[in-house]
């Protein structure tokens, strides 16, 4: 999914992201938290899942989701 952001807690993002929705994020997590940065590791948000944002090489910022367990 593409989509515009225009929340103000990420003001200083680029003005699109990305979003994955995946079976599992936890292999994910391991890979990036040593290689990018992160904004957000949600443990289950409002509607379900289970998420981790972060800024790509460009400062686009991408999520992955899954169902929260």
């Amino acid at each position: 999914m593409l989509y515009p952001e225009g929340r103000e807690e990420y003001a200083a993002q680029k003005d699109a992201g990305l979003y994955f929705a995946v079976e599992s994020i936890d292999a994910i997590i391991a890979v990036v938290k040593d290689k990018a940065e992160i904004m957000e590791i949600n443990p289950r948000t409002a509607y379900g899942k289970k998420e981790i944002v972060f800024k790509d090489v460009n400062g686009f910022q991408v999520t992955f989701g899954c169902e929260a367990s």
